[in-house]
């Protein structure tokens, strides 16, 4: 059986981005953003993402894509990883080829489940889009 969870690695990757966002605010180093209610926002829907809530899931899309559009010098903090597993209108932030390789990527963890294999996202995804092809 797989161990890789998508729902927890998005959490995880949400509460990586609340903390990196919280530390952006504690420094000080981009004032136009210490204001912005998005880093409280995130906070307050982890507890209802952690209880896959849909609402929940629609509002971080949400979020996420208001962050990367008045903020995009803040968009390296966010996980490719993370706008692909809460897909939605977070896909538009990512160009179609690379849309193409998360495909592939997902196509090889749901292999993976059907097959009852262990399946390591994070190492696939490495060798699929160093490699730019598709993985066997």
């Amino acid at each position: 059986m797989t161990s890789f969870s998508p729902f927890s690695y998005r959490l995880q990757l949400l509460r990586s981005l609340h903390e990196q966002l919280g530390k952006l605010i504690e420094s000080d180093s981009l004032p136009e953003f210490n204001e912005n209610p998005l880093t409280d926002k995130l906070g307050q829907l982890l507890p209802d993402l952690e209880q896959r809530d849909e609402e929940a899931l629609y509002a971080a899309q949400q979020l996420i894509s208001q962050l990367i559009a008045n903020f995009p010098q803040l968009t390296p903090l966010v996980s490719r990883d993370l706008l692909w597993l809460l897909g939605g209108d977070c896909l538009h932030w990512m160009p179609d080829a690379e849309v193409e390789q998360y495909q592939q990527l997902e196509e090889l963890y749901q292999d993976a489940l059907v097959s009852n294999h262990e399946f390591d996202w994070v190492a696939s995804r490495k060798a699929l889009f160093e490699g730019k092809g598709k993985l066997h």
